[in-house]
């Protein structure tokens, strides 16, 4: 946000300050005051008929130049009057280019410089003494107006001869002619210069900025503008420049020159300093201290208005990062003009005055002051306008304004909340900044601020009352509601509003209404009943669900959850749609969803729980997910307690997950000997461990432990105890329980860094976050056709972020995939260490996976890819005809359908066919980039394209920070700040960055343990307080590699595993077994039915195909 405030001030510095085309077009206008008496007395020549007349004309006079370099008195005159000829001419820019086509640059520049004498050793005054060296100055300086002739002239050696010229001064002081071909020197130096960098330096290499800067003090005003209007032209961008100015002394002189009362003087001198200061804060620093700040103060009051203009900017640059001068010029007495130039008809004098307003507004000892000084209503104005720079200033000074408590009133009061909320603001960045403005007065809606609005609530007008009340409906806390609308009449007058006859108010009110902040206070109203479900009546919206239509009524879907809310005040396309589709519930169960909404109850049976649950959790309908979680838990056993966690876990249950936790302590003596229970254990712990933490620092457990200290330690060394025996695999005795660190790392790993530590603090820093979500209705869509997809492709490959393997894997993948083969690529394998990849490719290894690191954008693991996939299609293929020789009595067909799902890997009679391949993964994970680098596939391979998918809900907080963080979702879903904060935690601890790292990147002190100080402190130091900026600067750096190969997970303890469909069965891979062992082995399980003889039979394969063929 304070970087577009910049861009403004910026583009305008650009725009005004190495002489403004205007100011360089106006040496035509200088020409008609310069040489009138000389048409009066040489005539002007009519214009060319012809183009052939124009280039016979423009030649003859570049003769005559070419021949009359001469100090006699007829050849000075003919020159004289050759260089008027063709300045007439160059007046037209369209007859400049026949102008230097025609060679006149070589003779004009010979003509910069004095003839030689008639006589040798004659030293007298030469006839046309200075005129035809002021004529030529000025003709090449309009040719200079095109920027392709600028380089032309230079090379031609026009510099050192304007340098000389310019130190003419010494010969007469007073001399008109003097005077004026020092002027026209300047002025050419000025037209040759503009935005062009290497003619800026040239001038400085040709000394020509020494001379310059003494010209600042000569006599004639017309001089002294001319020379200002050089040395600002090359001060713009060109850093050695500015520093040779500063060096000869400039700085006092035009100072001297803010102070003139000729308006042209000290717009000119006002322009130098402010390009001298752009981007030089140690020359900002000079400035200051040689005591520009009041007369800059001053010339906001010049009947100039340029001068007002580029005053304002100045200022805005000088209160950019120093607090006290921020604070020095507002007790100057600068913020009743600027406010008054907000106010002006000039919409660049408005954009100047607001740029400058917003930088000072970001102190907290300013704010009040320009609130005070009537500054709102006029900032509040220029919303409106549909320029985006001028809207975009205005807002970022109104988000400064909203820092201070004092003002908040004063914004309610004017409506301003109102015309926050309805602009129409024409960029993001003005969008964004609005956002944070309105998210900046919510956290001020406490303590006295509150008790003023609702003083103003009860005795101020009644507009005052109305505005009071809508902005409080949008921006209070919900702890405040029953203060506000129910105490205080708040509801009352806005449903008066309602009641109004005019739309603007119908619409203020229906929008506080409906906002999230009165849901609570409003559900019962809302609440429709039973009549009207699936009823036309009314009706005002349509859904679509498996082809047939439900009528629905948008206020009841508003105040029933953020989903609606999201589908129809959001950006999506169902927001003015008459029909909706809803593509992935069954007509029975969204039924039972809609009637919950309209009723607020329903029954929930066992048999359609579970489905209900998934829409309720899509759609974010908490109370009717607890109903679904409670009648769930009620089925929990020790055969489903893992599905259910699973479901749990899935769908966000918090209840459900608790119960199956708790099912789990309880039960341990029944599950222990379970072989799938230390997995179960690894995935409850970090749940557990938060569930434990929630239940002890309760205040009504604190009362248990001072009441019954002993009772409760033993109850909580039992289940240490059954936890530690869970999780360590042994059973410690209570001596060791009591001895043991709880803390220890030791049984997790040898490596000094603790992984899980890190992963139990990011759970515990995201709690009290703003959840990372969507709106899941295209996600539904997606979802849907990528499973019919997944039907299609017999080997999947996984695009992960090689920094978060284990986020940027979806968490229904596994089951959507079933038995097809999969490798896994981690993308971005440039942005980790070596070590990193290491320790996931020994990972993968464990599991029989196979792994890809790539870098997509490089084209890095390609071929590597082309490998793998070919030994995948080669197996494939190869284990069709071994299943024949396991198991020739099943069907051919049925393990057709069973193992390749229907694929083209085996055409209508069982023959062999192509491999379908799949490329898979969340949005912006790669995908794209590693297939346009993948220009080769197998003869016998068939590509697959998807979309991308994320979870139509992240229930792992922690894995969305991440996937927030390494900018594999979108930036709209989350906070910058709070992510970059998250960031900042994670960097200092982890061994690959530390503080150290942020330390040298920032050259900030603050311990990176706390974010968000830190990122205030980078805000301070670096954006002048917009921490929004300063986190994206975080962030950024972060996903460019700015501190480093630092990965964010690491790969969790692995057993290993053979897994045939679905059921877990610990077992040490030392070696290839046979499938006689894998008999043995799944038969010790008990006695099997013919459909599990056919899973033993696919797992045989599948452990062939993982220890033999190595796929």
């Amino acid at each position: 946000m304070e970087n577009q405030n910049q861009n403004s001030g910026r583009r305008h510095r650009e725009n005004s300050a190495s002489t403004s085309s205007s100011s360089r077009r106006s040496l035509k206008r200088k020409l008609d005051e310069e040489f009138g008496d000389d048409r009066g007395r040489i005539g002007g020549e009519s214009p060319p008929d012809s183009h052939q007349d124009l280039v016979r004309e423009v030649r003859t006079q570049v003769e005559i130049l070419d021949s009359a370099f001469s100090s006699n008195e007829q050849d000075r005159a003919s020159a004289k009057r050759a260089i008027h000829v063709l300045s007439e001419l160059a007046k037209n820019e369209d007859i400049v280019n026949v102008i230097v086509d025609c060679a006149a640059v070589p003779v004009l520049v010979k003509h910069l410089q004095a003839p030689p004498p008639v006589r040798e050793g004659e030293s007298g005054p030469r006839p046309y003494e200075h005129e035809v060296e002021k004529g030529s100055a000025f003709t090449l300086g309009l040719l200079a107006i095109k920027p392709e002739h600028q380089q032309l002239i230079v090379d031609a050696g026009a510099l050192p001869h304007l340098v000389d010229l310019l130190k003419r001064h010494s010969y007469s002081p007073h001399s008109r002619a003097v005077n004026g071909v020092i002027r026209r020197a300047a002025d050419a130096i000025t037209n040759l210069a503009h935005e062009n960098s290497s003619i800026k330096t040239r001038v400085r290499i040709e000394g020509g900025i020494p001379p310059l800067v003494e010209l600042l003090e000569f006599a004639d005003p017309k001089v002294q503008r001319a020379a200002a209007g050089a040395l600002r032209t090359l001060a713009f961008k060109n850093d050695e420049n500015k520093n040779q100015i500063v060096e000869c002394n400039a700085l006092p002189t035009l100072i001297l020159m803010l102070r003139s009362e000729d308006a042209a003087i000290h717009y000119e001198a006002v322009g130098v300093i402010g390009n001298l200061v752009h981007s030089s804060p140690n020359i900002k620093k000079e400035v200051l201290a040689a005591g520009a700040l009041q007369p800059v103060i001053g010339l906001l009051s010049s009947c100039c208005s340029e001068s007002q203009r580029e005053a304002a900017l100045l200022l805005g640059q000088f209160a950019a990062t120093d607090s006290d001068c921020k604070v020095h010029i507002v007790q100057r007495g600068a913020v009743p003009p600027l406010i008054e130039m907000l106010q002006s008809p000039d919409a660049q004098l408005k954009e100047m005055s607001a740029f400058a307003l917003g930088r000072l507004a970001q102190d907290t000892h300013n704010q009040a002051g320009i609130a005070h000084s009537g500054g709102i209503v006029p900032l509040l104005k220029l919303l409106e306008s549909k320029n985006g720079s001028l809207q975009h200033n205005a807002a970022f000074a109104l988000y400064g304004l909203a820092d201070n408590e004092d003002n908040v009133a004063d914004l309610i009061r004017v409506g301003g909340v109102q015309k926050l909320q309805d602009g129409e603001f024409i960029v993001q960045p003005t969008r964004d900044c609005v956002a944070k403005t309105l998210k900046r007065l919510e956290e001020k809606i406490h303590g006295r601020v509150l008790s003023h609005l609702l003083y103003m609530m009860r005795v101020g007008e009644k507009n005052v009352q109305r505005r009071v009340a809508l902005a409080l409906a949008h921006l209070c806390s919900p702890d405040d509601q029953r203060t506000i609308f129910i105490d205080n009449n708040g509801l009352g007058l806005l449903l008066e509003l309602l009641e109004s006859t005019n739309p603007k108010h119908q619409r203020e009110s229906s929008m506080a209404l409906c906002s999230h902040v009165l849901n609570s206070l409003l559900v019962n109203a809302v609440y429709l009943g039973e009549q009207y479900v699936n009823n036309p009546t009314l009706s005002d919206v349509t859904f679509l669900v498996e082809g047939k239509r439900f009528y629905a009524h948008r206020i009841c879907l508003l105040a029933s959850s953020d989903a609606f809310r999201a589908m129809f005040d959001g950006g999506y396309r169902e927001r003015d749609a008459k029909d909706i589709e809803i593509p992935n519930i069954r007509w029975d169960v969204f039924e039972l969803m809609m009637r919950y909404i309209y009723t607020g109850s329903v029954d929930v049976n066992l048999d359609i729980a579970q489905d209900l649950l998934r829409a309720a959790d899509q759609y974010l309908l908490e109370g009717l997910k607890r109903l679904c979680e409670y009648t769930i838990a009620q089925d929990i056993s020790a055969e489903n307690v893992s599905l259910m966690f699973e479901l749990s876990e899935a769908f966000n249950a918090l209840s459900l997950r608790h119960a199956c936790i708790l099912f789990t302590l309880e039960k341990f003596d029944k599950l222990c000997i379970m072989p799938w229970y230390p997995q179960l254990i690894q995935r409850i712990l970090p749940e557990t461990r938060n569930y434990f933490v929630r239940m002890l620092t309760r205040p009504i457990h604190a009362e248990l432990r001072r009441s019954n200290k002993y009772f409760y330690d033993q109850i909580t060394l039992i289940c240490l105890h059954a936890l530690m025996h869970i999780v360590g695999g042994k059973n410690l005795g209570w001596n060791g329980l009591e001895s043991s660190k709880l803390g220890s790392t030791s049984d997790i790993g040898n490596e000094e860094f603790d992984w899980v530590e890190l992963e139990a603090d990011l759970y515990h820093w995201t709690k009290v976050l703003r959840p990372v979500q969507w709106y899941p209705g295209h996600i539904a869509k997606t979802e849907k056709e990528l499973k019919d997809q997944l039907k299609l492709m017999d080997v999947v490959i996984e695009v992960r972020d090689a920094r978060i393997p284990m986020s940027t894997s979806h968490p229904q993948m596994d089951s959507w995939l079933g038995n097809r083969k999969r490798i896994i690529v981690l993308n971005r394998e440039d942005m980790i260490s070596t070590a990193d990849r290491n320790a996931w490719a020994s990972y993968y290894a464990r599991q029989g996976t196979k792994v890809v690191f790539s870098n997509g954008q490089l084209g890095m693991g390609t071929m590597k890819l082309n490998r793998r996939l070919a030994e995948v299609n080669y197996h494939v293929l190869q284990l069709v005809d071994m299943f024949a020789v396991y198991r020739p009595s099943l069907p051919y067909i049925y393990f057709k359908e069973k193992l390749v799902h229907q694929s083209n890997s085996l055409d209508s009679v069982g023959r062999r066919g192509k491999v379908r391949a799949g490329i898979v993964g969340y949005p912006n994970v790669g995908k794209s980039s590693l297939i346009n680098r993948w220009v080769r596939f197998g003869k016998d391979l068939e590509l697959l394209d998807s979309p991308g998918i994320i979870p139509m809900r992240i229930n792992d907080q922690s894995a969305a920070i991440k996937l927030a963080i390494c900018d594999d979702i979108g930036e709209r879903s989350y906070d910058v700040t709070e992510v970059a904060a998250i960031l900042v935690q994670m960097l200092a601890r982890l061994p690959a960055a530390g503080n150290k790292a942020l330390r040298d990147r920032y050259k900030i002190e603050t311990d990176g343990r706390v974010g968000k100080i830190f990122v205030q402190k980078l805000a301070l130091q670096l954006f002048n307080g917009d921490t929004h900026q300063a986190a994206f600067r975080i962030l950024s750096d972060f996903r460019k590699g700015k501190f480093g190969w630092v990965a964010l997970e690491r790969p969790p303890r692995a057993t290993d595993e053979l897994i045939f469909e679905g059921k877990a069965y610990e077992y040490e891979l030392t070696g290839p077994h046979s499938v006689e062992e894998m008999h043995i082995l799944y038969h010790l399980q008990g006695p099997i039915s013919e459909m599990d003889n056919l899973h033993y039979y696919c797992g045989c394969i599948q452990v062939i195909a993982v220890s033999v063929y190595k796929i």
